[in-house]
């Protein structure tokens, strides 16, 4: 600073500390922006495609809880009592209309079994999506029903699939398979 006057490069100094506060100014809506973008809404779609997921397993639940309580598997009784598949399936629906919007879950969607864990050793295990023979002993077994929900779960925001990618949870549905057992209320109905 040679020919400078003590004045002017105090001036300089200041206008150029000046203009270093105004370039934060100026670059926060710009940073802002990518925070947004890269951080926050990654966190928002995670969360999304979780909560939508989580409808997926209580529905399950519920229809395996539901469907144990039944008095039979396959046919409905006649005093107006529904199977377990039959409750199973409408728990899943009464599930679906309650949870979380973007969450697909039908009647084929639903699978329910019955799973027989032989109290004996010498005895096979059983596991059949249809009633039991009547010549099962029910007295030889523990019997569960065991219902599974495919459900496919959206994500909150559907990408370009020609940009990414067929990515589950990011431009296509995630397929959630949600499996639960309840011990069967009444074993004896598992033939009907």
């Amino acid at each position: 600073m040679g020919n400078l006057s003590r004045g002017s490069a105090v001036a300089i100094r200041r206008h150029g500390y000046r203009r270093a506060s105004g370039n934060v100014v100026a670059e926060f809506p710009a940073a802002l922006f990518l925070f947004l973008i890269f951080l926050l809404f990654p966190l928002i779609d995670l969360a999304t495609i979780t909560l939508r997921a989580t409808t997926v397993y209580v529905a399950a639940f519920s229809a395996a809880r539901a469907a144990g309580r039944a008095e039979t598997f396959e046919s409905d009784t006649f005093g107006g009592k529904l199977s377990a598949i039959n409750i199973a399936r409408q728990e899943v629906v009464r599930t679906k209309q309650a949870g979380a919007l973007g969450v697909t879950m039908s009647n084929p969607d639903v699978h329910v079994s019955i799973v027989g864990s032989p109290l004996q050793e010498s005895l096979p295990a059983i596991r059949q999506q249809q009633k039991l023979s009547p010549n099962v002993s029910i007295s030889d077994y523990l019997f569960q029903v065991e219902v599974t929900v495919v459900g496919r779960v959206e994500p909150l925001v559907k990408l370009n699939a020609g940009l990414f990618g067929n990515v589950p949870g990011l431009s296509a549905p995630l397929i959630i398979t949600a499996s639960f057992r309840e011990f069967c209320e009444h074993p004896g109905g598992l033939t009907g």
